[in-house]
């Protein structure tokens, strides 16, 4: 070992700071004195494959492919079963042929179980992302069996509108009747880019696909204009109303209206008000929002003892109030509340940006079966190396 990287081991076994739970030898003392996303991601596929069980790979997989790394995902498929976990496979598929890896991927498609024409429309939308029409339209009509229309445009659509190519979306919307077929593919292509920032292009995409007052409840962030203009209250359908005030919640909060985010939570269900509740108070750090919170746990006996713990502790670390949130998990003597309890505190921790404190509590939780999905959950709250 290089004397530099020994001293440091050294240094960090002296300091009694224990090897992350499952990982072992230097990378895991080197992840936890420098913390990243790429080493973190690591360390969970290392937990994977240690543990070998196809049911941690697949929820592995999903978590890598959300923080970039393809690579890393492509190392999990020896402990994936063939012919199970469909979307995982797809979504590997697809990552191949956005790289450009149409043989990896073709490869890959043979070894998932699955018959390879049954890929077509993931195929299909990895090459309309890169522009390329013909080769897309080639994978579609070898799907076995035929795609109906629908499918075809859909499959086309969604590639176009991740490459932000509007008018491309709007053509391959044309080639269906205008009707409940067009209304179908224009919603399934939204969700394509439903987590699209206001400015990009694939904002514009989404904000031309979705009716004004469907955007509330389709966009992952709304511009203080488009929340200014919604009404929470007009949704009869409780779900969407749900979803419509939390979208505003979240909007004002984000521009510095604390008060106005808290007022929004009223048309909310229970659950869902508690839920954003704790957003507030953990990111304004106001001991109103944090009453507020309180009152609407006390006013709404359908939340569980768990959720509510987790939901308080995750608001107080998240303002940073990290001695309040150890003294809720004294008062918890359940195993399982105490390990939702540090969870919603490693949550909060990360996303603050303290991933060695993150680290440190995750450690502590009990239940080690999901170590991996939490390291993968820390790493996706940091920015890409």
């Amino acid at each position: 070992m290089p004397r530099p990287l020994r001293r440091l081991a050294l240094a960090l076994l002296i300091a009694g700071a224990p090897l992350p739970a499952g990982a072992t030898g230097l990378s895991a003392l080197l992840c936890e004195a420098r913390p990243s996303r790429a080493c973190l991601v690591e360390l969970a596929r290392d937990e994977v494959l240690r543990r070998s069980r196809d049911d941690s790979a697949a929820v592995a997989v999903a978590g890598v492919i959300e923080t970039g790394r393809l690579d890393v995902a492509l190392s999990l498929v020896p402990v994936l079963t063939p012919g199970g976990h469909r979307s995982h496979w797809d979504a590997l598929v697809l990552g191949l042929i956005r790289d450009g890896r149409e043989e990896a991927a073709a490869d890959l498609a043979r070894r998932s179980g699955f018959p390879l024409p049954s890929f077509a429309a993931e195929i299909a939308e990895g090459f309309a992302i890169r522009g390329r029409d013909e080769d897309a339209r080639r994978a579609l009509d070898a799907a076995d069996p035929a795609l109906p229309p629908l499918e075809r445009v859909v499959a086309l659509g969604r590639g176009h509108a991740q490459a932000g190519r509007l008018a491309a979306v709007l053509a391959v919307l044309e080639t269906l009747p205008d009707g409940e077929a067009r209304a179908s593919a224009r919603a399934r292509i939204s969700y394509a880019v439903a987590d699209a920032r206001p400015g990009t292009p694939q904002r514009t995409v989404l904000t031309a696909l979705v009716p004004p007052d469907e955007l509330v409840f389709r966009a992952f962030a709304l511009t203080a204009d488009e929340a200014r203009a919604v009404d929470p209250n007009r949704f009869d359908d409780p779900t969407t109303r749900d979803a419509a005030a939390q979208a505003v919640a979240r909007t004002r909060l984000r521009d510095g209206d604390w008060r106005g985010a808290i007022a929004a939570t009223q048309p909310m269900s229970p659950f869902h008000q508690v839920m954003s509740l704790g957003e507030i108070a953990g990111e304004s750090g106001e001991a109103e929002a944090f009453r507020a919170l309180e009152g609407a746990v006390e006013a709404h006996g359908g939340v569980r003892a768990g959720d509510h713990d987790l939901i308080m502790a995750s608001a107080l670390a998240r303002a940073g109030l990290d001695g309040a949130a150890e003294r809720l998990l004294a008062d918890t003597a359940v195993p399982a509340r105490r390990d939702e309890v540090l969870r919603g505190m490693m949550l909060a921790q990360a996303e603050r940006g303290d991933v060695a404190t993150a680290l440190r509590t995750e450690r502590r939780i009990r239940d080690r079966s999901r170590h991996a999905v939490r390291l993968l959950s820390i790493a996706r709250a940091l920015p890409p190396a």
